[in-house]
């Protein structure tokens, strides 16, 4: 069976970053470490600036998915708060919705394909001009995390269900409530079917499902999973003639609607039903488990028609194209897949265009002017903040090829590798090994090293067997320890460690406290309002110490040992000019630049995909470097212009692009990266955004 070729509408999608002004989308992916150099492009004529789309795929698992009427489209719904809308003919997302403050848990296209609804954790519904890519109601009146979503077939109305046990009907044109049900037990499926709108209702802890009228309230039929620990997912066919639960235990229970009949009782694995679909006629029933397999049924037979091993965690959702020709498995482990259901065939993988980018630390250089970067795979790069050029990419160490990089001296001289019980030191210029020292203990780990500000001492945090902790002091390049202290495990709270101009800071027993290097003596201690800290930063003179934590940033006086301030709530990640004049913190979207002395935000950085998970912020406080997923954002402290996005990319690849959308990157990273046009939605060729290669440009952005 082939599918129907129709005319596909190209709608204008506009970007949720609509200040970005052309964005660079990676169509494949890049070429292994070994490929050969291409040279690179020469510089065009200045063309002017194209409006573009950030389209980048999700951060989060896949929660929720649903087919457009003609089947070209993909909608999804993630854990990062966003909505993409993928193209199906390319496998590329088209345009990303943000707009909700929690996960995105429900969303349903209306019958033309124009409209799409999404409902999130934070209790709201959004309706989206899919063409314009804005949202045209929002809907507030849940109090709990919405459960389902559903919009009529004529596309005038439109149904909710929320963990509050309540279900609405909703006028889609002006958003008016046109009726409300209460229902205590916890809707998890909502539906409109030929006879009318259609709610399943557990009953914990009976296992109970019922089948409810929405309009007048009654419960047509009640439906009991008899021996199932728990119902974690339910539907109810299109032509309302099967309803189907998943529970704890990995059984699935099929009933026929009109009869309440039990139609099969099937064991689809050791784990958990995460997620269950029927096809738009009721022929097939798609099930996703806990452990990675989703399961193809005939609902007639309950026969087992395939199996998909494609992921390796939990399917969260599975979806059926509107003529049953596609399937759709959306997986934690960020990788979703469209499948043919006749051929059994693999249609696309849907995943970031970007890798993952899981950037452990940064920091500026002492004199503000480069950007060193530690990477997920264990690898670091150094950047120039002036130019947007790549200057170093530090390969895997030489001693052993599961080595990570630890941290950078502040002088960046020096940077340390460490594994398990392992650590070194090496020369950034000439990657020559200075230093190494391996604990005796075979059970200890090295969770935390730090350089001092002289770059001459490196201290070192070991964990021996889960009992004790003990930190070293040396000075390395001389081969010689200063000092070794043994904590028992009980009296830490985190491994928070860093050095000061006046000795070694160290949180102890919920207290921060300096220790003297070459004596080993306690000279004084903190006590913060909160423990577990997430970074100790020192002043230049040492006389401020700012102590992070999830709960805020706080700022002392070391000398008289009083809290100053305060800063933020749910602080993620915090930085501070050498002097002390400035506090920068990252809550989960977005960071603020605060005045140390007044304690008011002097600005605000905002626009990241997924949230900002490490930050930095220059000696002189002028830059602002935040990172995310999505790359790395240099700032301009004092007015919020955000100067150039940066990406480390695989195969010792990178790309930098300024807000204009002219761009920078290595010879092997050209060739793979297109624009695309928001006006038509297509990407232009490779040839043609070859204009846009403006190294000068570049550079000017960042003066």
């Amino acid at each position: 069976m082939r599918a129907e070729q129709g005319c596909a509408r190209r709608g204008r999608c506009q970007s949720a970053w609509t200040t970005a002004i052309a964005w660079l989308v990676l169509v494949a992916t890049f070429a292994a470490q070994g490929s050969a150099q291409a040279n690179p492009p020469a510089q065009h004529p200045v063309p002017p600036p194209r409006k573009g789309a950030v389209s980048l795929g999700h951060n989060g698992a896949v929660l929720t998915a649903a087919f457009s009427p003609d089947g070209k489209l993909l909608l999804t719904g993630s854990e990062d708060r966003t909505a993409v809308l993928w193209d199906l003919r390319q496998g590329l997302p088209r345009i990303t919705f943000q707009g909700h403050q929690g996960a995105v848990v429900a969303v349903a296209f209306g019958p033309q394909g124009c409209r799409a609804l999404t409902g999130s954790a934070d209790a709201t519904v959004l309706l989206w001009d899919i063409k314009r890519g804005k949202p045209l109601l929002k809907f507030r009146k849940h109090r709990a995390p919405i459960s389902s979503l559903a919009l009529s077939p004529d596309g005038r109305q439109v149904l909710s269900a929320s963990e509050d046990g309540k279900i609405i009907l909703w006028e889609t044109r002006t958003g008016q409530t046109l009726h409300t049900l209460q229902h205590k037990p916890k809707i998890v499926f909502v539906s409109f079917t030929p006879r009318g709108p259609r709610a399943l209702a557990s009953l914990a802890p009976d296992n109970l499902l019922d089948l409810v009228d929405v309009r007048t309230g009654q419960v047509i039929r009640t439906f009991w999973a008899q021996g199932e620990k728990a119902i974690t997912c339910a539907a109810l066919s299109a032509n309302g003639r099967w309803i189907l639960a998943g529970g704890t235990s990995g059984k699935l229970f099929l009933w026929n609607a009109q009869t309440g009949r039990l139609a099969h009782k099937l064991q689809i694995g050791h784990g958990g039903v995460c997620s269950a679909a029927f096809s738009p006629r009721g022929r097939w029933v798609l099930v996703g488990t806990l452990y990675g397999p989703a399961v193809l049924l005939e609902t007639q037979s309950g026969k087992r028609l395939a199996t998909f091993r494609k992921h390796r965690g939990p399917v969260c959702s599975v979806a059926f194209a509107p003529r049953g020709l596609l399937m759709f498995l959306g997986c934690r482990d960020l990788r979703s897949s469209v499948w043919d259901i006749h051929t059994g065939k693999l249609v696309h993988i849907l995943e970031r265009p970007l890798v993952k980018l899981d950037i452990h630390s940064v920091r500026f250089s002492s004199g503000g002017k480069k950007v060193f970067m530690r990477i997920r795979d264990g690898t670091a790069v150094c950047w120039n903040a002036q130019d947007g050029k790549l200057l170093q990419n530090f390969p895997f160490p030489t001693d052993h090829e599961h080595a990570t990089v630890g941290a950078f001296s502040p002088q960046a001289r020096w940077v340390m590798t460490k594994f398990v019980n392992k650590i070194a030191v090496w020369e950034t210029s000439t990657g020559k090994k200075v230093f190494s020292f391996q604990h005796p203990e075979k059970k200890s780990v090295c969770t935390r090293a730090v350089f001092s500000p002289d770059d001459r001492q490196l201290a070192a945090h070991f964990l021996i067997n889960g009992q004790k902790v003990e930190i070293f002091c040396w000075e390395f390049l001389q081969r010689k320890r200063l000092h070794r202290w043994v904590f028992d495990t009980s009296e830490l709270s985190r491994t928070a460690m860093t050095f000061g101009p006046n000795g070694l800071w160290f949180e102890l027993a919920e207290r921060v406290v300096l220790l003297d290097v070459s004596s080993g003596k306690r000279l004084r201690a903190l006590q913060p309002t909160f423990g577990g800290a997430l970074a100790l930063i020192p002043t230049r003179r040492g006389d401020r110490l700012l102590v992070g934590n999830y709960k805020g940033a706080q700022l002392w006086d070391t000398k008289s040992g009083k809290l100053l301030r305060t800063f933020g709530q749910n602080v993620r990640a915090v930085a501070m000019s050498s002097e002390g004049s400035k506090v920068l913190t990252a809550s989960h979207d977005s960071a603020q630049l605060w005045d140390a002395q007044t304690g008011k935000v002097l600005r605000r950085f905002a626009g990241h995909l997924g949230g900002i998970k490490t930050l930095a912020l220059s000696p002189d406080g002028t830059l602002v470097l935040t990172v995310g997923e999505d790359g790395a954002w240099l700032w301009e402290a004092n007015t919020g212009r955000r100067l150039l996005r940066w990406f480390p990319l695989p195969g010792k690849n990178w790309i930098a692009m300024t807000e204009q959308g002219y761009f920078i990157g290595s010879p092997n990273a050209m060739p793979r990266i297109s624009h695309r046009d928001l006006h038509t939605g297509e990407l232009i060729p490779w040839e043609q955004s070859l204009q846009y290669y403006q190294p000068t440009l570049v550079a000017k952005a960042l003066e």
